[in-house]
C-alpha cells in the first residue's frame, strides 16, 4: 500500500495535503523510498525469518502467531500515526521482523492440522494469501482517495 500511496496525487483539496498525499507527509519519501519500500523490509524480514523458524521449535506456534499479528499490525498502524519520518523508517523495518515470524508458525500449524496428502493444497493456499493482498493492495487507491492514507 505504500506504493500507491506514495504514488497518489491528491486532487482539488487533496493536492498537496499531507493526509492524502505521503509524499507530503514526509518529504524525504522520495529520496529514500527504494530503501523504504525494499531494504528495511526485506532485511528484517529476511534476517528475523532464520531465528523465527527456532522458535518455532520452543514455542507455541498458535501463540508465535498471534503475537506476531499483533505486533505487525502496531507497527504498520504507528508508521501511519506518528509524524515522523524516522519512526515511518523503524516501523516499517519492525513490520518486516513482525510479519516473517507469521511464516513457519502458520506452515507448522497447518502440518498439525491437515494431513499429508492435503497438505500441498493447504500450503498453496496460505503461501497464496500474500499474493491476492498485494493484488487488492492496488484497490487501496479508491480508500485512498476517500478517506487519505492514514
Amino acid at each position: 500500500m505504500i506504493g500507491y500511496a506514495f504514488g497518489y496525487e491528491g486532487l482539488g483539496v487533496q493536492a498537496n495535503n499531507a493526509e492524502f498525499m505521503l509524499r507530503v507527509a514526509y518529504p524525504l519519501m522520495g529520496q529514500y523510498y527504494g530503501i523504504i519500500a525494499s531494504l528495511l523490509f526485506s532485511v528484517s524480514y529476511s534476517t528475523v525469518g532464520v531465528f523465527a523458524g527456532n522458535m518455532t521449535k520452543v514455542m507455541s506456534r498458535k501463540m508465535i502467531l498471534g503475537v506476531s499479528c499483533i505486533l505487525w499490525s502496531m507497527s504498520t498502524f504507528s508508521a501511519g500515526f506518528f509524524n515522523s519520518f524516522l519512526v515511518f523508517c523503524a516501523m516499517r523495518f519492525l513490520c518486516g521482523g513482525f510479519a516473517t515470524c507469521s511464516n513457519p508458525s502458520s506452515f507448522g500449524l497447518l502440518a498439525d492440522y491437515f494431513p499429508p496428502e492435503r497438505r500441498s493444497l493447504a500450503n498453496a493456499i496460505e503461501s497464496s494469501g500474500t499474493y491476492v493482498g498485494a493484488a487488492l493492495a492496488s484497490c487501496s487507491i479508491v480508500l485512498i482517495k476517500n478517506y487519505g492514507w492514514r
